[in-house]
This record gives structure tokens, sequence and C-alpha cells, in this order.
């Protein structure tokens, strides 16, 4: 319901699946199936946060395409998608977000391995206020032999 307040002032009661589906449809830019590629083994770990990260898209955008988003008055949803999604390697964003997404596997040596653990460990998207308090809860049933099913 708060995504769909976003859109809309009066939220359509008619037909919320399909509203929803639209809001999923724009906010993936048209496209219907949504790559995953480069998170490997099937995780689905952030490695962006527009909340967070917000200084570093600034910083890159500017870096980039000359482009100052405190001073645009309109930059379509897509656009920003395409733009952000073409950043060069050396965008500081760009690094971070490679950081996030290494696998630390077995091939890497041991300093490779605590540089990106350490990178990682920096560069950490925090938990939502909602995700750790449901977190907590979830430990605390854990811990106290309590259930879970009004916590999930």
């Amino acid at each position: 319901m708060r995504a769909l307040a976003l859109y809309y002032s009066e939220i359509p009661a008619d037909d919320l699946e399909a509203t929803s589906k639209w809001i999923q449809w724009f906010y993936a830019c048209g496209k219907t199936s949504v790559q995953t590629k480069g998170r490997g083994r099937g995780r689905n770990e952030r490695i962006y946060s527009f909340e967070h990260d917000d200084e570093y898209i600034y910083a890159a955008f500017l870096e980039q395409y000359g482009i100052d988003l405190n001073d645009v008055d309109y930059l379509h949803w897509w656009k920003f998608k395409a733009l952000f999604g073409a950043l060069n390697d050396e965008c500081q964003i760009r690094k971070i977000m490679g950081y996030r997404g290494m696998e630390i596997s077995d091939k890497l040596t041991n300093e490779q391995k605590d540089f990106y653990r350490k990178m990682k460990e920096t560069y950490k998207i925090p938990m939502s206020k909602n995700e750790q308090e449901k977190t907590d809860a979830i430990q605390e049933a854990l811990l106290n032999g309590g259930d879970l099913k009004g916590v999930l």
C-alpha cells in the first residue's frame, strides 16, 4: 500500500493486482524479466541502496555526466536507471557495488580475502528499522523457544 501511495494520490481500489503489476513494470523500466546475472550462486544480495548510497550516486552522476542531481527539475526514472547502469568502473559507487557483490572464494589469496571482507564490512548496507526489528524478533523467538508463526 505504501508503494501504491507513491504513485497515486488516491489508491485505485478496483484492481489492486493490476495496479501493483504496473508499478513493478514501471520500476523495472518496462522490462518483464529481471536480470540477476553477476550476483553469484543465486544469492539475492543487495549491492546498492538509493537511500544509503545517495552521496556516491550523486558524485558519480556529477563526475561522469556533469549532471547535478540536485539541480535537475525532471529526470525520468528510466533515464536515471539507464545512466546509473552505465556508470563506469572508476566511479566510487561502482567500486563499492563490486565489493558488496564480491564472492569470497578459495580461489582468492588470503590477502585478497581479508581485503574484500574488510571492504564488505566497511561498505555494508545497514538494515532498515523494520528489517532489524524482524531479525531481532526471530532471534528472540529462537533463543527463548518461542513461536515463529507470529514473527514470519
